[in-house]
């Protein structure tokens, strides 16, 4: 596994007595940390890109999210 790929997995940080998920955008290396943010992971590879990188509008964001299929 590259050091790239290391980078661009899920991570855990504690947080007082909770572990965290953040997930690191792959292009701007970017934490998202909660289960609002705008962040795509790859089914095949599991790498995370956001969706500024990704040049994905909001409202198509909100689209994709509503579909079951895509989650």
């Amino acid at each position: 596994m590259s050091n790239r790929r290391k980078a661009s997995v899920t991570k855990e940080r504690e947080t007082g007595k909770e572990a965290k998920e953040v997930w690191v955008c792959e292009v701007c290396r970017k934490d998202f940390k909660d289960d609002s943010s705008r962040i795509l992971e790859c089914e095949r590879c599991e790498v995370h890109h956001c969706a500024k990188c990704l040049k994905i509008e909001d409202e198509l964001y909100d689209k994709l999210m509503q579909r079951k299929d895509f989650r």
